[in-house]
């Protein structure tokens, strides 16, 4: 076994390298773009590369905009973010609320150049509802 170590990965196309075994199989993939916005404010970017904006479409929905598409719409993604979200009703920063409810993220919309993504929360006193979150978190992987 041997170690590679490089300070770049330099692909010779424009297509994301690929991680082959020694048959030239296409094992894995690196990620190709991702995004950490705060979904309270207007979508601002807090970390991310290959995405180049975060649209708020309203209360919980949010259009992420890639730098550059990807080849067709069978990309991979993960999404996280935080499980807490504002309270109004007092005064001081963000509340923790754990009502016996779960933070959901799914996504919309799919294009080769943009994901709709939106976050909604279940409690027991409110039920399903829309809802914005300090942070969003979303890794894309494709060609």
């Amino acid at each position: 076994m041997s170690t590679l170590s490089v300070g770049t990965i330099k692909s010779v196309s424009s297509a994301a390298p690929a991680i082959q075994n020694t048959s030239g199989t296409v094992v894995g993939h690196f990620i190709n773009k991702f995004v950490n916005f705060n979904g309270e404010a207007t979508g601002t970017i807090l970390s991310s590369n290959g995405v180049s904006s975060v649209t708020d479409l309203g209360q919980g929905y949010y259009r992420v905009n890639f730098s550059v598409a990807f080849s067709d719409t069978n990309y991979a993604y993960a999404l996280g973010a935080m499980n807490r979200y504002s309270n109004s009703s007092t005064s001081g920063p963000t509340d923790d609320k754990n009502e016996g409810g779960d933070l959901r993220l799914k996504h919309d919309q799919k294009a080769a150049g943009t994901v709709e993504i939106q976050s909604w929360r279940h409690t027991n006193t409110v039920g399903e509802a829309a809802n914005d979150v300090p942070e969003v978190c979303a890794l894309f992987i494709g060609s």
